[in-house]
């Protein structure tokens, strides 16, 4: 899966900023080896959002479910 690294420059490109706390939060809400159990889903982004009320923290982690979504149908193709 994309490295931290990664997620934050792709946030950076997006918002401007690299929310690192976001791109950890989004791991941590679904637990350890979430991403070959079960991923993410799309309730996170909105939790992100109640939380901070911060539009840009909410697109961030949309970001990085997508970025995550995007390297497994590149590396495993269609599931």
């Amino acid at each position: 899966m994309p490295s931290h690294r990664l997620h934050r420059w792709f946030n950076r490109l997006i918002t401007g900023r690299e929310h690192d706390d976001v791109n950890k939060f989004c791991d941590l809400v679904k637990g350890r080896y979430h991403r070959r159990k079960w991923g993410h889903d799309w309730y996170t982004p909105m939790l992100v959002y109640m939380l901070t009320r911060d539009r840009d923290k909410a697109i961030a982690a949309a970001a990085h479910i997508l970025l995550d979504e995007l390297e497994k149908k590149l590396k495993y193709g269609k599931r």
